[in-house]
This record gives C-alpha cells, structure tokens and sequence, in this order.
C-alpha cells in the first residue's frame, strides 16, 4: 500500500493545526524515528524517503513493523502524534473512512 506521511496534519485540544514552529512536520517526526530505530534494515532507505516527505510503497509487514514501532507503547513520541499516525495508517488501510 502507499502511504505518504507528509499528508497527516496533527492538531491541538483546541483542533487547530500545529504550526512547523510549534511541531516539527509528522514525515520527519516518522522518518528520524524509523532511522533510529528499525531492526530491518532494509526499511533504512524507506525512512529516509519518508524524511523528505515523499510516498512510500509499503508491504503490509512492513506497515505492520512501522505501526509497532511508532505507535507500541516503547514508543517516544507523544501521544497525539501517535494517536495521527495511526489513524492515518488505519484510514490508508481501509480499517476507517
């Protein structure tokens, strides 16, 4: 499945956008924290693709060991970024309209 990560858009309590000066844009949130952290090497150049904010063509073990990777409970990224990723990852996926 593709997925492009530069499409999620994280908002406040308030449902209003994070600006880039309060929020560093999700793909490179998504892509400096896949790079650090994947065990399949393979997926190293994903990150760096997804960094620059580009589409990803993804296998669904792959989606799967990303999922985990930022949205497990191990995961330091806070819990509304979280929260929009995975709601992204489900909407690509077709689990929600």
């Amino acid at each position: 499945m593709k997925y492009n990560f530069s499409e999620i858009t994280v908002v406040n309590v308030d449902g209003e956008p994070y600006s880039e000066k309060e929020l560093k844009p999700v793909h490179k949130i998504v892509g400096n924290h896949l790079y650090n952290g994947v065990r399949n090497v393979d997926l190293v150049e994903t990150a760096m693709i997804i960094n620059r904010g580009k589409p990803v063509e993804l296998k669904p073990g792959e989606a799967k060991e990303i999922r985990a990777l930022l949205c497990g409970p191990q995961s330091i990224i806070v819990a509304f970024v979280r929260k929009a990723i995975g709601e992204y990852m489900d909407c690509v996926e077709g689990q929600k309209k």
